[in-house]
């Protein structure tokens, strides 16, 4: 158990969920999103999966989703809800049921997990993702639909930063590599970048450390395994 707050830089609204679910076992926390999420039109959308559909010389083998925020610009707009789906994690996979889909499968992991669990088939499969993406599907043949895209915030608030070198926050948690990318841009423009050495960054993976510079830190850890629950975790294990 380490004492004071940590930080969440995952966007607004996960980081305000999240804060609300930590608060309940009296873990506090600071709140400066590193990205914001612009969904794209949803007429722009449905006209990108009526193209692929039309090109398509026979009917796709399943979705693909590595993203919560994709099944969420896509669900209102799809009509098959009993088609394959593929999810690289727990959350995505639990978002995908939410929203109706009832053949949902889920690699509890990162892309090379997704890859392992999709089928080879002779079809294509189609992509739903963001604009932004770390690990591309090499070795799954797919349609891809850019459905989102997380925007830059490449700023810690003033009063974060306070609280970074008064040393009242005490961990830093990371879900993605461009997260971290953006946070350590923004401690160095801001010149915060020595208040680091106080603090613990926790990262979602061992892929991920090396965005967040790990000779910056007190300490880096990164979750047991590369998705979200594991990463709660090791927030848990960590602030309590």
């Amino acid at each position: 158990m380490i004492q004071g707050r940590i930080l969440l830089t995952r966007p607004e609204n996960e980081s305000v969920a999240l804060a609300q679910e930590l608060q309940t076992h009296g873990i506090q926390t600071f709140i400066a999103p590193m990205i914001e999420i612009a969904p794209e039109k949803a007429a722009i959308i449905e006209k990108a999966i009526s193209q692929i559909k039309s090109d398509a010389p026979q009917p796709h083998a399943g979705l693909i989703f590595t993203s919560i925020h994709a099944v969420r610009a896509v669900a209102d707009l799809w009509t098959d809800m009993a088609i394959p789906v593929y999810c690289v994690g727990s959350r995505t996979a639990l978002t995908a049921k939410e929203h109706g889909f009832c053949n949902v499968h889920d690699a509890n992991g990162n892309a090379v997990d997704l890859e392992r669990i999709i089928p080879r088939a002779a079809q294509k499969y189609i992509y739903f993702s963001g604009k932004h993406i770390s690990s591309p599907l090499a070795g799954t043949p797919h349609d891809r639909i850019v459905v989102y895209e997380a925007c830059e915030k490449p700023h810690i608030p003033a009063y974060v930063q306070k609280a970074m070198e008064s040393g009242t926050i005490a961990a830093c948690a990371f879900f993605s590599a461009r997260t971290a990318a953006i946070f350590m841009k923004a401690a160095e423009k801001q010149g915060c970048t020595s208040a680091l050495k106080q603090i613990k960054a926790l990262c979602i993976s061992d892929s991920v450390i090396k965005y967040a510079d790990k000779n910056k830190w007190q300490d880096v850890q990164h979750a047991s395994a590369p998705n979200g629950d594991d990463l709660k975790r090791l927030v848990y294990e960590t602030m309590i």
